[in-house]
């Protein structure tokens, strides 16, 4: 159930199609002769904004970079980007990077002087990351879609789709674990990237790792995640890992009371919470 909630979740559309069926490769082609694009926004598959959410749903969803890469002029950026947000396709997550500059004179290294930070564009349902990108790109003129295509993608792009709402509900176990949460979301800066970076509390900070995979995580990775933390200058009061796969012996015998270790039995509270 997790998978397709992972993949299909945030869509009355899709529950109205009473969908039975055992694979979520069985559902895309159910969808893909459904009526149901019929019943969501007309506009957004047309251009330019279809070509920006089928690039934002492989992406990593800078904003500029998606632009450029679906070849949308950047100068249309704040008209498209409003229509998308009023009509609850997507939703910017701001960047909580400090400035490089603290003052206009400020020098600073050579390598960083054509680095900007960069918000990101994200959908607000798996629903619609999975419509543009395994449903919307290989639709044809007659407005059918070519489903050995859209399967194709579907068995090669599957998981990285999975991945990104794992941690989306990963943060939502977050606000369970943490009843006082103040802020959380994923972090990015000139030197890494972070899944999660959680004020728990007042000043107590929680970086997260989230692995959707059968591969279990291993004290080499939490030395990893230490490394990048130290290079970003995060405040960490508790690491957490959130894995499919569950976790290495040598891992789980640490027993550090600021390391939380989730796995896939931790996401029931969010049934129940």
């Amino acid at each position: 159930m997790l998978e397709y909630f992972l993949l299909f979740g945030g869509s009355q559309k899709y529950k109205e199609l009473n969908i039975h069926v055992e694979e979520p490769i069985k559902i895309l082609e159910e969808i893909a002769t459904s009526n149901i694009l019929q019943e969501l926004p007309f506009f957004i598959f047309d251009k330019p904004f279809s070509s920006l959410l089928i690039t934002l749903a492989r992406g990593d969803g800078r904003v500029e970079p998606t632009f450029i890469k679906s070849k949308t002029p950047l100068s249309f950026k704040e008209d498209i980007l409003e229509e998308l947000i009023r009509n609850e396709i997507i939703f910017i997550e701001y960047s909580r990077e400090e400035p490089l500059k603290e003052y206009d004179k400020q020098k600073i290294k050579k390598e960083f002087k054509h680095y900007n930070i960069q918000n990101k564009i994200r959908f607000t349902t798996p629903f619609y990351h999975f419509l543009f990108a395994f449903i919307i790109p290989y639709q044809r003129d007659d407005f059918t879609i070519d489903i050995l295509k859209a399967k194709e993608a579907f068995r090669k792009n599957r998981n990285r789709v999975l991945s990104l709402w794992f941690e989306h509900l990963s943060k939502e176990l977050v606000s369970v674990v943490f009843p006082n949460l103040k802020n959380c979301s994923s972090y990015w800066d000139r030197f890494s990237e972070f899944d999660l970076y959680c004020e728990v509390e007042k000043n107590r900070y929680l970086v997260g790792e989230c692995k959707y995979t059968h591969k279990p995580i291993t004290k080499q990775e939490l030395l990893k995640l230490e490394a990048k933390i130290k290079k970003s200058e995060l405040n960490s009061e508790y690491i957490a890992f959130f894995s499919k796969g569950g976790y290495s012996k040598e891992l789980e015998k640490l027993k550090r009371e600021n390391l939380l270790l989730f796995n896939l039995e931790d996401f029931k509270k969010l049934i129940t919470s």
